[in-house]
């Protein structure tokens, strides 16, 4: 029997029944784990700056603010995940406190990720967090890696720069509604604007994140903040996107794995990241190429395990 139909039978409702009951989120877990790490990251990071350069203590300073900030970013997921007109004064606090901050405000993801879940829009054109990895070719897959370290910049250029310009030209706003309001794996993915429209107060958000743009660039060309300060910025988060890609891979790595290991591929059409049946992904790859895929492979399993490990919203 074939892994599709394997998975077809899986009873998915039976399941659903037998855990129904950790599923409401708790609010004291959300407060208590988001305020200790956004607390943790913020230190982090002023410690990080503060610290002689290349020192002992800014590299340790470095990778805990990476994590920590990390570690309070993702909880955009559960944001969108949240029933609409729950936890709203959770949700201000995290984009003050998080979303703002980062230039990654809430409704940059909201929207986006349901539509990943629709079933009428799964794979398809409208699934911004759809990719076939494998079909695009390795290039495609260092690219999305690589371009990681360069988001930061973008979307402190989208909040500061397009933000406004896109009120002043219909064109621009188009293109940065489409192209420039999402978080999506695929760089050609368009937004449609009921998707953005599906987020309550998208626009304040989007006003919001460009005050504080602007409120860096202020302080910081009035000498209130060291220009150095905005260095740390895009090094710490560019980091945290790259981890970010990282978690975004482990099932392409781990279909390499099982292919390598077990001789043969393993289709996986419920993700669509591996080739056809029978394929051999590994047969034209260098063994340097085989062990950095390995290599990959561990770091996304300790990755895993410490993201799973923290994401335990439910009440036991």
């Amino acid at each position: 029997m074939s892994d599709t139909q394997n998975e077809a039978k899986f009873p998915v409702r039976e399941a659903r029944e037998l855990v129904k009951d950790l599923m409401p989120p708790n609010a004291f877990i959300y407060w208590s784990d988001f305020l200790f790490h956004i607390t943790l990251a913020w230190g982090a990071f002023v410690f990080c700056f503060r610290s002689e350069p290349f020192s002992l203590g800014q590299w340790i300073s470095f990778f805990v603010a990476v994590f920590a900030f990390f570690r309070s970013a993702i909880f955009v997921h559960e944001l969108t995940h949240l029933r609409k007109g729950t936890f709203q004064a959770f949700r201000v606090v995290w984009n003050v406190l998080c979303g703002f901050p980062l230039m990654i405000p809430s409704f940059l993801y909201e929207g986006v990720h349901n539509d990943h879940h629709n079933i009428h829009l799964y794979g398809t054109d409208g699934d911004g967090e759809y990719f076939p990895f494998v079909k695009e070719g390795r290039q495609k897959i260092i690219l999305f890696v690589l371009v990681s370290f360069v988001l930061p910049v973008f979307f402190f250029f989208r909040a500061v720069v397009l933000t406004p310009l896109s009120y002043c030209h219909k064109g621009v706003r188009s293109f940065v509604l489409e192209r420039a309001s999402s978080f999506s794996i695929d760089l050609s993915y368009k937004r449609a604007l009921s998707s953005l429209k599906s987020v309550p107060m998208w626009q304040t958000q989007e006003a919001v994140a460009c005050l504080y743009g602007w409120g860096y660039v202020w302080l910081i060309g009035q000498g209130i903040l060291p220009y150095r300060v905005l260095g740390f910025w895009f090094c710490i988060f560019g980091v945290i996107f790259f981890v970010n890609s990282n978690i975004s891979l482990p099932c392409f790595i781990i279909w390499i794995f099982n292919s390598f290991i077990g001789g043969k591929s393993a289709p996986m059409t419920s993700l669509q990241i591996g080739p056809p049946p029978g394929e051999n992904f590994l047969g034209d790859i260098s063994l340097v190429t085989q062990f950095s895929l390995f290599l990959d492979l561990f770091v996304c399993h300790i990755l895993l395990v410490l993201h799973v490990h923290f994401y335990c919203y439910c009440d036991f």
